[in-house]
């Protein structure tokens, strides 16, 4: 369930590689370490986790686990992995994932845009060894390697869940553009990671601030959204913003 002290005695990574402090302004860095500072007053234990997968590496670590198979280079962009990963998300979550997969299927195509346009189109490929796509076969392949490579460095340091900012910035506006820093958003994506990305602030313009990402392994789905309440719920972010270089 969901408990205001769900971060008691939990001990999580921050992923440093994620957390660009010399591309990021002081004002988001002042955010930025004001919300770990709250995670910890919440009874987590915060430590630094430096895998060797991170948002730089992931691409890598796929086309170097295809090599190791002696498999053809992975597709990212095939539709057949993630339509195969949404369906047996489901399998373990309903008696009925096809159905599951039918009814939010807009959804989910507007935001996993590989998909094919229609839920007829992609039935087919939704419990199916990808046979007929070698590409995307060897992606599902290497993202069950980096995977369990990722999870036992998480095993050994005890972590529970990993946190970093979901994009290491405040709102922008729009005659400012996006800003010219690298975000973790595609390593989640590549990866298949449940994450919750919480508020942690507002800056000193009145626009919102960064966002924390609580981030666990497949199927940690309800630890990660009992951490994410936790914080939410001991979390300072509806205070005026934390003066830079200052908690």
């Amino acid at each position: 369930g969901l408990r205001d002290d769900a971060l008691a005695g939990v001990r999580l990574g921050l992923v440093e590689a994620h957390v660009p402090r010399d591309k990021m302004t002081a004002e988001a860095v002042a955010v930025w370490d004001r919300a770990v500072s709250d995670l910890g007053a919440a009874g987590a234990e915060v430590v630094p986790f430096n895998p060797d997968i991170t948002l730089f590496t992931v691409r890598d670590a796929f086309r170097s686990a295809a090599q190791e198979r002696g498999d053809v280079v992975p597709d990212p962009d095939s539709p057949a992995p993630t339509a195969n990963a949404l369906y047996r998300y489901f399998q373990g979550r309903t008696d009925d994932p096809r159905g599951a997969v039918r009814r939010g299927y807009a959804a989910y195509r507007k935001f996993y845009d590989v998909l094919p346009a229609t839920f007829e189109e992609c039935e087919p490929l939704l419990d199916r060894s990808m046979i007929d796509d070698p590409a995307g076969r060897s992606f599902a392949r290497s993202r069950v390697a980096v995977l369990q490579a990722l999870a036992n460095m998480l095993r050994i340091e005890g972590i529970a869940a990993m946190v970093y900012p979901t994009m290491p910035f405040n709102a922008f506006s729009l005659t400012t553009g996006w800003p010219e820093v690298r975000t973790a958003l595609g390593y989640g994506n590549w990866l298949g990671l449940p994450e919750v990305s919480v508020p942690a602030g507002m800056a000193a313009d009145g626009m919102p601030a960064l966002n924390l990402s609580v981030v666990g392994l497949p199927g940690s789905d309800a630890r990660v959204l009992a951490l994410a309440h936790g914080y939410e719920r001991q979390s300072r972010r509806f205070e005026a913003p934390p003066r830079p270089g200052r908690r």
